[in-house]
């Protein structure tokens, strides 16, 4: 009898979990708003039921009697998918560890408490309770729930905090903001995979983003250019963190900060990260993490591979007609290094202030790290 698999959300964020479940003759269940379902038509069976409705869902579920229940590199649908899992017996992270690791206050405040390096911080709902004898700009401006660089902008003066406060509550599910110390670094992301409590590490990403205010990713590139002591460093710094999240579930991202051996915690999110990092780690390290995904939801105890290539695999965005017309020219020039090229639109009007509203991509992979700088 096939196993049975519940996945939660239907967007292009999804649509590798569906396609890999069907591809290991998984029997799909998918629940999610019709608009935007592009993974609707491979499941086997579609719900439109918004991914937040956890007690819909969890009535609809126990009919079916999942084997397993899913989402990667969305924040979003974490807390469903945790209170599936809890209450049916599934694999899955605790209730608590996700509210934690899905509010980036309360993230710091745990972070915090168990001595872990974290910039100062502090809860607000509008810009009058900021105590500036204590704090001084710039400083950041967060949205404590949601991912992809909404409702984030770094503020260097009074006018910039409140249009920064209002747009984190525009976009929040909750009625307060998070602002914390802005730290300089380099920013990488380390990709992990926990069974049962035992963090393994999968690879590190060098994250390079537009900068001030709202920090969108431009590009990704794995392995990231970090080696050495201060590798080890972040490695087990951040099996520390996710010990303190209670992550004991499947993959998580963590996005860091390093300044010489300074090293700060950005965001630590208790699934697979975006930007398609599941086939930027397939590409380099031979390590198929949507297959490990599956298998341990679905309670099949499984092993974390040793890496098999050890090609760099690189993603760009496209954010303007310059971009499009420059990786055009990569994809006539490097024929042999494309693995994806993708255009959503051509029509370039709005200014990208977020990951949603980037213009495409392309996925590349080289054998030197410094070609896909330049390319």
């Amino acid at each position: 009898m096939k196993k049975k698999l519940v996945i939660i959300g239907a967007s292009f964020l999804q649509l590798p979990l569906v396609q890999k479940a069907k591809e290991m003759d998984i029997e799909t269940h998918t629940f999610a708003w019709e608009d935007g379902a592009v993974a609707k038509e491979y499941s086997d069976f579609f719900y439109p039921i918004s991914i937040t409705d956890k007690e819909q869902i969890l009535l609809k579920c126990i009919e079916i009697k999942p084997d397993g229940i899913i989402s990667i590199a969305s924040d979003l649908a974490m807390p469903t998918v945790s209170y599936i899992a809890n209450k049916l017996g599934l694999t899955g992270n605790s209730i608590e560890c996700t509210e934690i690791t899905t509010n980036k206050y309360l993230m710091r405040q745990k972070l915090a408490e168990n001595g872990l390096p974290s910039p100062k911080f502090e809860f607000i709902s509008n810009s009058t309770e900021i105590d500036f004898n204590i704090w001084e700009f710039p400083f950041m401006v967060k949205a404590i729930d949601r991912s992809g660089a909404r409702g984030i902008n770094l503020v260097s003066n009074h006018d910039e905090l409140v249009i920064a406060i209002d747009e984190a509550l525009d976009v929040s599910f909750k009625d307060k903001v998070l602002i914390e110390d802005y730290f300089e670094g380099t920013q990488f992301s380390v990709e992990m995979f926990s069974i049962n409590g035992e963090h393994h590490f999968i690879a590190i990403t060098d994250e390079f983003h537009t900068g001030a205010p709202s920090f969108v990713e431009r590009m990704n590139i794995i392995p990231g250019n970090l080696s050495g002591s201060i590798l080890e460093k972040v490695i087990q710094l951040t099996k520390d963190a996710l010990t303190a999240l209670q992550v004991e579930q499947g993959a998580s991202h963590t996005e860091v900060r390093v300044n010489n051996d300074d090293i700060f915690f950005i965001e630590i999110g208790a699934r697979l990260g975006g930007d398609f990092r599941n086939k930027l780690i397939k590409i380099s390290t031979g390590i198929d993490i949507v297959e490990l995904v599956i298998n341990n939801a679905l309670g099949q105890l499984v092993e974390v591979p040793k890496p098999t290539t050890t090609k760099f695999a690189c993603i760009k965005w496209i954010f303007n007609e310059e971009d499009l017309k420059q990786f055009n020219h990569i994809q006539q020039k490097y024929p042999e290094s494309v693995h994806e090229f993708v255009v959503f639109t051509d029509n370039f009007n709005n200014k990208v202030t977020n990951s949603a509203e980037r213009y495409g991509y392309i996925i590349l992979s080289s054998m030197d790290y410094h070609l896909l700088l330049l390319s």
